[in-house]
């Protein structure tokens, strides 16, 4: 399913809150595990497009494929992290949402982290750095 057909049936959350916050420069798909394909690395300039990309990727034989990606905002601040790209998305594109995983991730590391910097480096991200993710 190309990126066209799921802006049809999803779209963006973009709050007010949002919309003054630090803004995402790139997204790079740093390595991952891909039957034979070696697109790595890739980088994009909108959450729109890395989702189309995982879309794309979506394995169809396999339950998931690891992936390590960087993101990089305007200000140079960078977030590193683990996204599995699901099985078979072409049927189900809005789980394919690497925004809704790095805003869980924050919101979880802003409970649950061991150290107080830690917790404070999630409550910090929420706050003040975009992080754009699927609605239906």
């Amino acid at each position: 399913m190309c990126e066209n057909q799921i802006a049809g049936f999803v779209r963006f959350y973009n709050s007010r809150k949002e919309r003054n916050k630090i803004k995402m420069k790139r997204i790079t798909f740093d390595y991952g595990e891909c039957d034979g394909i070696d697109p790595y690395p890739i980088t994009f300039t909108s959450w729109r497009e890395a989702n189309g990309w995982i879309i794309a990727m979506s394995p169809g034989n396999v339950v998931y494929y690891k992936t390590w990606f960087t993101i990089e905002y305007e200000d140079g601040k960078t977030f590193e992290g683990r996204y599995d790209i699901q099985g078979k998305l072409s049927d189900r594109p809005e789980i394919a949402d690497l925004g809704a995983h790095v805003r869980r991730s924050f919101m979880e590391g802003a409970k649950n982290a061991l150290t107080k910097s830690e917790q404070d480096f999630c409550k910090e991200l929420l706050a003040h750095y975009e992080i754009k993710y699927f609605t239906l």
